[in-house]
Parts: structure tokens; sequence; C-alpha cells
């Protein structure tokens, strides 16, 4: 079952091989050219924050990401490929939301991630069209088929995308 960005947000990271918690979950790091999660944020503070590649992750549980030994979280700077992909500042959420034929429909609200592989399950798509409307914007959950690419402003998102959106995360 997909999860939402924000159910990653404030998960403690644990590990198994002591039993201890080495960080809480601050952020995701997508990799626009995969459509993947491929690493987690740690304890964003005024000094370097922490990473842990979506490889290194056992499990996502409801309370708790599952890791196998606290070694496995390091600086960002001690993680080349992720701090490389981090650079790119790519931020699906909150991201413009345009159409492959030159339309803009709104913007990300938020995506979703299969806890298992970290791969991009779908985007939630908040409609400017309907933002004086009295029950407030519509949102669509878009199935990631029919996004064409994620960039670092705005997400691409197939011209027809709405007759093939679907209504609830499970359905991703």
């Amino acid at each position: 079952m997909a999860r939402n960005e924000k159910d990653f947000l404030g998960l403690e990271v644990v590990s198994l091989e002591d039993a201890s918690v080495v960080g809480e979950v601050d952020g995701l790091i997508v990799d626009e050219t995969t459509n993947s999660v491929v690493g987690l944020v740690l304890d964003l503070g005024i000094y370097e924050a922490r990473a842990l590649a979506f490889s290194d992750v056992l499990s996502v549980g409801e309370d708790a990401v599952m890791i196998s030994s606290p070694q496995s979280v390091k600086p960002i700077s001690q993680h080349a490929a992720l701090l490389e992909i981090a650079e790119r500042q790519i931020e699906v959420s909150d991201a413009l939301a345009i159409t492959d034929k030159g339309n803009v429909i709104g913007v990300i609200g938020d995506f979703f991630v299969d806890p298992a592989t970290g791969n991009l399950k779908g985007v939630e798509v908040i409609s400017d069209e309907d933002a004086d409307e009295p029950d407030g914007p519509k949102a669509h959950l878009v199935p990631m088929d029919e996004v064409v690419r994620i960039g670092a402003e705005l997400v691409m998102l197939r011209d027809g995308f709405e007759g093939r959106a679907v209504s609830s995360g499970d359905e991703l």
C-alpha cells in the first residue's frame, strides 16, 4: 500500500542492532530520473543533515523506520550519491503541475511512495480551476504512469490525466 510523503515525516529511525533510536525523518530525497525516493534526511539542524540511503531501510512501519545498524546513518556529505541528488533540490510537493500540452493545472499537494521499494506510486494534483468553489479546490490522485517528468520546479502530466485519476491512495 502506498504511503504519502507526510506519513514518513516524523517517523523515528530505529536500529535493530542495538535497539536505539538514531534519528527522525525530516525529509525525503527524490531522484527524478528514477521516480523514486533514494534517501531519507534525518535531524535537520544548524549543522550538516544526516542521511540514510533508502536501500538501507529494512521496513517502514506505522511508527518507525527500521534499519540494521546505526552506522547506516551518516552526514550527507559522506553519502556522495545522495548528496548529488539532494543538491538538485527536487521538491515534488508544492511543485507547479502542468500538462504536456502546456496548460498549468495547479500544484502538487503530496506524493505517494511504495514503502517497500521507495518507488513513487502517484501524485496529488490540486486543481487551480476549482480554487473559488465553495468546497475548495479539487484534488486528483494521479498514478505515476500519467507523470511525464518531474523537474526541479514543476511536474509534467499527460494531457487528460483527470480521466485516469483514482479515488484513493490505495489504488495507486
